[in-house]
């Protein structure tokens, strides 16, 4: 399993109050951040057990909804949904999104 397994569960539970606050405003965009955020340690855990080119489309799965994601916290934050956001989290995201990226090149 990869290191940064750890870090996408944390995300996941720092994500949960956004997502509710999102709801609140947008239940769509809430749940595109609540399926992009959960799939990324799910990809990850099933990448372990792959190989080859199955592995790799696993860890691109799982770096094309973490950047759904970031992205949604992005436009949460543009429409006033959210004011804060944890920088950390943020900073970690990126994190798992920088070693997928490395990971699928």
């Amino acid at each position: 399993m990869l290191r940064i397994y750890p870090l996408t569960i944390q995300n996941c539970r720092e994500c949960r109050p956004l997502i509710e606050r999102i709801k609140l405003s947008d239940a769509n965009l809430a749940d595109q951040l609540k399926r992009g955020i959960t799939a990324v340690p799910l990809h990850i855990a099933e990448a372990a057990g792959l190989r080859g080119g199955s592995r790799t489309l696993r860890h691109r799965t799982a770096l094309g909804e973490q950047g759904e994601a970031i992205a949604a916290i992005d436009v949460a934050r543009a429409m006033n949904y959210i004011e804060h956001v944890n920088p950390e989290l943020l900073d970690r995201m990126r994190r798992v999104q920088a070693v997928l990226t490395k990971l699928t090149k």
